[in-house]
């Protein structure tokens, strides 16, 4: 891809991600606890798995830069045809329990740039 094309496509992820957080910022806690589109989460459940999601995408990028080819610290290689859905929908749904709103901070800083 062309470099005009992936900056395109950058800025438009960043103001999506902005415009969410916007959005999600806009919310009470008891929005949060309401379910969401996606079967079995609730909205902070996946206001959780975006934001670990950010995390894990920018740490994983910083690795390969610097060489690094390997799994995310603490994860290992998933077998090929296996899935990670269960183990991200429970990470997901610890972050939320743990974090709450404070999530909202994790966001923006993982969409940050």
């Amino acid at each position: 891809m062309a470099s005009n094309q992936t900056d395109l496509l950058i800025q438009t992820v960043m103001n999506e991600a902005t415009r969410l957080g916007d959005f999600l910022a806009g919310l009470d806690e008891s929005a949060w606890s309401r379910d969401s589109a996606c079967e079995g989460w609730v909205i902070g459940d996946v206001v959780a798995h975006l934001a670990g999601g950010a995390a894990t995408w920018a740490n994983s990028i910083n690795h390969a830069v610097a060489g690094d080819s390997g799994p995310p610290e603490g994860q290992e290689f998933m077998a090929p045809g296996q899935r990670g859905s269960e183990g991200t929908a429970e990470a997901a749904r610890s972050s939320h329990q743990q974090f709450g709103m404070q999530l909202m901070e994790n966001f923006r800083t993982g969409y940050a740039g």
